[in-house]
């Protein structure tokens, strides 16, 4: 269940310079993204067990996985090439796809370091508890594994 989702951008910058000096003369392999991405965080509910749900009369305590970041993506449309030089002796066509998985990690990175995972359980906290409030629980705990 997605709880939480970041709206970011990056700059990712690949170059590759190679090691023999008459290619160096063509110039060197070099690619330069502006990336916007997703990044979608929340708990993965299929890995909740059964002994992780304990029901009595109206109290219920569920133990949950750990939030986890479940999506990262690039936006094509708002992501472009701002710079790409390419050695006309050996270019590398295939810098454009590693400057967008460096993008990639860099958002993935970024949200964890900033706490997209302590705020998608938060989030997901408040919504289950709001369900199970609704079904009829007078008293709910929910918790994560790992800080039980």
């Amino acid at each position: 269940m997605v709880t939480i989702q970041y709206k970011l951008e990056t700059v990712s910058v690949v170059e590759e310079k190679d090691a023999s000096w008459i290619v160096r003369l063509f110039g060197d392999n070099r690619v330069v993204l502006v990336a916007t991405g997703e990044v979608m965080a929340g708990v993965d509910m299929t890995r909740l067990a059964d002994d992780d749900i304990v029901v009595d009369g109206t109290t219920v305590k569920i133990v949950m996985p750990p939030a986890e970041i479940l999506s990262v993506r690039l936006i094509p449309g708002e992501s472009w090439v701002y710079d790409r030089k390419l050695n006309i002796l050996k270019p590398n066509w295939q810098l454009e796809l590693q400057a967008q998985e460096q993008a990639e990690t860099s958002l993935r990175d970024w949200s964890i370091e900033n706490g997209i995972l302590a705020q998608a359980e938060a989030v997901f906290t408040s919504r289950i508890e709001a369900f199970l409030r609704r079904l009829g629980f007078t008293d709910v705990a929910v918790l994560f594994r790992g800080s039980e």
